[in-house]
């Protein structure tokens, strides 16, 4: 015969339900006056907590014929499943997740039927009410409490969950009271268990457990006694805290037994009741000190201190690490430039070449004595002008040669051949090490751009984080009160304010299920706590878990928009543009406008602009990055030059950078006049040396900048440009780049044409 066995899970589910059912008829009983709102309350927390209605229902139902034998409240929990149902079907079909408001909305609509089951007297109806009112909020508080414990599964209870557990404690104390056998009252063992585990868990904030268990024993019998009672109990654990839980039961039974004998002022009292307060009392006494401090870890509120100390630790080692890389890259310049010879053109170096040609042609000659004398000093001077003549010949014959060594040099031809072979090894060594010597001043550019990115970011990772852990609770609280569940959530900032903030700009990191994340409520939050936020990161955890980053948004946002059209006849425009975020608080906008038109032209243009972003984006400095572009061009070896139209937002500090080379005028417009940026410097790719023209302009809120290349400058000029931004006061920017293209199209179709436009607008 085959044995059947019971799974964990199964006797897990089994002890899970059995529990409820408790729970159902001690809610049952309690009863404020001549009602009994609070089974039903539990019964739509419970559901909103995914568990089987279909076996909650049944258990309510047998619960609330424990509490009241009658056909009211058979009714009241049977309205109670049906409208629970028939919310969550309406739902269903609507497609729409039912949210913890919808649910409070439907409690409190099943609760209505109470107005009328009992009877239409004005006192009924007032009792009604109360009801109503009652339901309503221990839905709430049940609802806050079975989330906590059944959802977040152990996290740290915020403040209003702990408010909610008092007033589910202070239900069950109350329904407890009514259960009476022979006198004794089963909720002192609650209360005594309460006293000791509170002072515990909680510490000082153990008190408001037990106040709100005295004060449901105190509703339940109608006397203020309970509540002292319950006071006193927990005055006396508190300070016994330390100590072990134990010596609480003698000062419970000590306390009782003063109120109750001595003073007399517990109604009803019985010595039962206080030794049922020591049982519970001495049952979690008992409980082994490794499971009290696992329950105590879960009330604690944990800063992660070693986690954030570790934090800073890294920083400050990172900064070392990144500091000792920038004096690296520092040593590694210094040694290329020391290889940088610079050899002077030929006809800068004539001195030196005659002098060696004069010592290759005259060493060992028996004439050479001879010959100087003549000449009254070196042969270095009449080789000095045969070098002259062939440079400026472009040649070397016998024409050329002086008439000295026509005369008297007997070894006319060998050293019109070394002299020859000499120059020609010059121009080979000097176009090798030309070559060699700009590879070299590249790499030392390139190199000086990394050291000093290395140093503004050891300069960011040395300041030490500063962590505001009150605003991390709050925020959590708020988030968990919009039903979005943060298991941890960092605010930080790293740094002093920006002038004209009071406070300076705050980082965020929060681990939030997925499907959290775009929720407008998030958003909302942080705005709500810290200000105006933008996300920067995100990042998939295990278990439906994301990691997600935010910091405060700068003072201002930029909207941008563009307009192009290529020249009349080509395939392709040779002109490119970029609109690129630096972080978050800096914004490139760029023209490229290749030489001509089509592909060579496009061509030429996205190189320009790759190199652009892609140093940019690596934050190299500014005054770097133009040089190392224009010689990276330069080494192309192809006649295409390139006029390169920068502007870099500032949107923290609210200006822009303009930087031209070979660029035409960009117009701001101001919300009372217009500003002209004037244009200058030669294009990229002519001179091994660029100087390009720089230009700040303050911005303010609503302004509107226009970038456009020569084909748009060409055509309307900046005067045109200047007419649209005035005539046509859009805040749209697409729409002024638009404008200012059909403006400058209806003139000549000779170019290629774009206009960037973008328009600064507040955050806060």
């Amino acid at each position: 015969m085959k044995k059947h066995t019971l799974s964990v899970e199964t006797l897990r589910s089994i002890a899970e339900y059995a529990l409820y059912l408790g729970l159902f008829c001690v809610f049952s009983l309690s009863k404020l006056g001549p009602v009994r709102p609070f089974a039903t309350g539990l019964f739509f927390a419970l559901a909103y907590c995914r568990k089987n209605i279909w076996l909650l229902a049944p258990l309510l139902l047998a619960a609330a014929v424990v509490g009241e034998l009658s056909w009211q409240s058979v009714l009241l929990s049977g309205v109670a499943v049906v409208v629970c149902l028939v919310g969550y079907y309406a739902h269903h079909l609507a497609k729409k997740k039912m949210n913890r408001l919808h649910l409070v909305l439907y409690a409190a609509l099943s609760r209505v039927p109470v107005l009328f089951v009992y009877g239409l007297s004005p006192q009924n109806l007032v009792w009604g009410v109360v009801d109503v009112a009652l339901h309503t909020l221990f839905t709430v508080a049940a609802l806050a409490v079975a989330y906590a414990v059944i959802v977040k599964r152990g996290q740290a209870p915020t403040t209003s969950e702990q408010a909610a557990l008092g007033l589910l404690l202070s239900a069950v104390a109350l329904g407890l009271w009514a259960v009476e056998i022979g006198g004794v009252r089963p909720g002192f063992l609650l209360l005594g268990a309460a006293v000791v585990a509170a002072s515990l868990l909680w510490e000082e904030r153990g008190f408001l457990p037990i106040l709100a268990v005295g004060l449901g024993l105190c509703a339940g019998s109608e006397s203020p006694a309970y509540a002292l009672l319950a006071t006193l109990w927990a005055v006396g654990c508190y300070a016994l805290r330390r100590g072990h839980p134990l010596l609480c039961v003698p000062l419970i039974v000590g306390v009782e037994l003063v109120c109750g004998l001595w003073w007399g002022i517990l109604p009803a009292w019985h010595y039962a009741n206080c030794v049922l307060g020591a049982l519970g009392a001495l049952a979690v006494g008992l409980v082994p000190q490794k499971m009290r401090a696992r329950a105590r870890a879960l009330f604690e509120e944990a800063e992660s201190t070693g986690v954030r100390y570790l934090i800073n630790r890294t920083r400050l080692e990172t900064y070392e690490k990144i500091k000792g890389t920038g004096a690296v890259l520092a040593d590694m310049r210094a040694v290329l430039a020391a290889g940088i010879l610079n050899l002077p053109a030929l006809s800068d170096n004539k001195n030196q070449l005659a002098k060696a040609l004069a010592e290759h042609c005259c060493a060992g000659c028996e004439r050479r004595g001879d010959c100087e004398r003549m000449l009254g000093s070196s042969t270095a001077v009449v080789m000095y002008e045969l070098i002259q003549r062939a440079l400026e010949a472009g040649r070397l014959s016998l024409l050329e040669t002086p008439s000295f060594l026509s005369e008297y040099c007997h070894k006319m031809k060998g050293v019109l051949a070394t002299c020859g072979d000499m120059l020609e090894e010059y121009a080979e060594r000097k176009a090798t090490q030309d070559v060699a010597d700009r590879s070299k001043s590249m790499m030392c550019e390139q190199l000086e751009g990394l050291e000093g990115m290395m140093r503004t970011l050891s300069g960011e990772v040395k300041q030490v984080a500063v962590y505001d852990t009150q605003r991390e609770k709050k925020l959590m609280e708020r988030l968990a009160h919009r039903n979005i569940w943060a298991k941890d959530a960092i605010i930080y900032h790293t740094g002093k304010a920006v002038e004209g903030e009071v406070q300076p700009k705050r980082s965020v990191s929060l681990v939030v299920r997925k499907r959290d994340v775009e929720k407008e409520a998030l958003g909302k939050t942080l705005e709500e706590l810290l200000g105006k936020m933008v996300r920067t990161s995100l990042k998939n955890q295990a278990g439906g878990w994301v990691s997600v980053q935010y910091v405060s948004a700068p003072a201002f946002g930029l909207v941008t928009g563009e307009a192009a059209h290529k020249k009349e006849g080509s395939d392709l425009s040779g002109d490119t543009y970029s609109v690129l975020p630096l972080g978050t608080e800096r914004v490139l906008l760029a023209i490229c406008d290749g030489m001509g038109s089509g592909k060579g032209a496009k061509g030429g243009s996205e190189a320009a602009m790759s190199l652009v972003e892609s140093f940019y984006s690596a934050g190299i400095a500014d005054d770097v990055i133009l040089p190392l572009i224009n010689k990276l061009l330069s080494v192309r070896n192809e006649e295409s030059f390139q006029a390169l139209d920068i502007c870099v937002v500032n949107l923290q500090k609210g200006f822009a950078d303009f930087i031209k080379l070979g660029a035409p005028e960009s117009v701001v417009r101001h919300a009372d006049r217009i500003e002209v940026v004037q244009g200058g410097a030669l294009p990229l790719g002519i001179l091994e040396q660029v100087e390009p023209k720089v230009c700040r302009v303050q911005l303010g809120k609503g302004d509107m900048i226009m970038m456009a290349s020569d084909g748009i400058s060409e055509s309307i000029g900046v005067e045109g440009m200047v007419r649209v931004s005035e005539q046509n006061t859009t805040v749209n920017p697409s729409t002024l780049a638009h404008l200012a293209v059909e403006d400058a199209l209806f003139v000549d179709r000779k170019d290629d044409k774009t206009v960037l436009c973008a328009r600064l607008y507040a955050n806060r």
